[in-house]
């Protein structure tokens, strides 16, 4: 994966996303920076989220038949005052054989946006995603959230296509990006 932007880490208000602790905050994080658009399917990933959190296990959700379905919880939170104000989140998988990463919820609270917080934690999530052998990583985005689209362009993401009336909240097409 080439990254158009240099990737420098040295925080002490960054750090790995931590299961047996921090899922509570990170769902209400998601939930105060999405809740205007989230859709019934954002609301029950929110509530897993707790559960999860509830069981103190964070790595795996009950799925019909009661077996647990394990779901990888990686990625990034940015502190301020023992608080998470910015998350990550990392999924990887296989795809024809590369490593893949997929970048989801990127949420930074509105009260310290425009402090680069998304940035450090894009750039922390990429160079995870590398030194794990990661050959790609994508994202999808609002094609109204400029603000994210720039941020993401900066580092080397393209639009590789789009998903018509993709959010249910109101019929927005979401840009599926590509970093390779």
């Amino acid at each position: 994966m080439a990254m158009a932007v240099p990737i420098v880490i040295n925080s002490t208000h960054l750090r790995p996303v931590d299961t047996r602790k921090d899922l509570p905050e990170i769902a209400d994080l998601i939930e105060l920076c999405f809740a205007s658009t989230m859709d019934a399917d954002g609301r029950e990933y929110i509530r897993q989220i707790r559960r999860m959190a509830f069981e103190s296990r964070g790595i795996g959700l009950p799925v019909p038949g009661g077996r647990p379905f394990s779901v990888p919880i990686q990625g990034y939170v940015w502190q301020e005052n023992n608080h998470i104000v910015g998350n990550l989140t990392l999924i990887p998988y296989f795809k024809a054989g590369r490593v893949v990463y997929m970048i989801a919820n990127v949420a930074v609270h509105p009260d310290y946006r425009q402090h680069r917080i998304g940035q450090r934690l894009l750039a922390a999530g990429l160079l995870d995603a590398h030194s794990s052998g990661a050959q790609k990583s994508f994202l999808e985005v609002r094609r109204s959230n400029a603000a994210a689209q720039a941020l993401y362009r900066r580092f080397g993401y393209e639009i590789a296509g789009v998903r018509p009336r993709y959010y249910r909240d109101n019929g927005e097409d979401a840009f599926l990006m590509n970093l390779d």
